[in-house]
């Protein structure tokens, strides 16, 4: 029985093109790259509803509560890093508060936050949608609401029935927000940029949950490029 010989290997030559057809090699880190840091400050909009916290009060219409909307602001650090030009990954630190004339609402917690920019993977040709990203925040944190009306006048105030008390807790936070960066300048190797990001928080136990919407300036350092 006769055995065919293998075939023989393709030429250099041939080989050449696959190694430098841009269309076929991954290029990474070109947007940003390496150690990541952000401060981020805003102004938001945002309402807290809740009941107290006591077992006999959870659940009885009487003692829920609702604040409307209130005016606010925040800020929000993020350390971490460029893993590709498509993917951040960092841990959270952060608290902001809202107030109205019925009410006051304080919150600070830490988390997790990542950030995806889509363009980079599904239009690489187009590089001024490769700086459009997406985020998600996922943490805990306390949040205090606090009725400002005195007891005595809190039976004439629907926002804030007779025997509401401070709401207080450890809480879960979810956030999504989406942003786009422009770089400003070169820095240590790095770059700092600058982004607005339109966001949506909540912060939510069994018998309470806040609720807002912010508008926010976020200045980030990347270690490369």
């Amino acid at each position: 029985m006769a055995v065919s010989a293998p075939p023989p290997p393709l030429p250099a030559s041939a080989l050449a093109p696959l190694e430098t057809d841009p269309e076929r090699r991954k290029v990474k880190h070109r947007y940003r790259k390496g150690f990541m840091l952000t401060l981020a400050f805003g102004q938001s909009v945002g309402t807290a509803s809740g009941y107290p916290n006591d077992v006999q009060k959870i659940g009885v219409p009487a003692y829920f509560a609702s604040s409307g909307a209130m005016l606010g602001g925040g800020f929000q650090m993020v350390i971490g890093g460029a893993l590709t030009d498509y993917f951040n990954f960092g841990v959270l630190f952060g608290g902001g508060g809202f107030r109205n004339d019925d009410w006051e609402v304080s919150a600070g917690g830490t988390g997790f936050r990542v950030e995806a920019f889509p363009a980079v993977v599904a239009f690489p040709k187009i590089q001024g949608l490769a700086h459009l990203g997406l985020a998600a925040d996922l943490g805990v944190g306390n949040v205090k609401i606090q009725a400002k009306v005195k007891p005595d006048d809190a039976a004439e105030n629907a926002a804030a029935p007779r025997g509401y008390v401070t709401v207080e807790g450890f809480q879960s936070a979810l956030g999504i927000g989406l942003f786009y960066e422009t770089s400003l300048f070169s820095l240590l190797g790095g770059h700092v940029s600058l982004a607005p990001e339109l966001s949506y928080r909540t912060a939510y136990t069994a018998n309470s949950q806040v609720n807002y919407g912010s508008l926010a300036a976020r200045l980030t350092y990347y270690g490369g490029p």
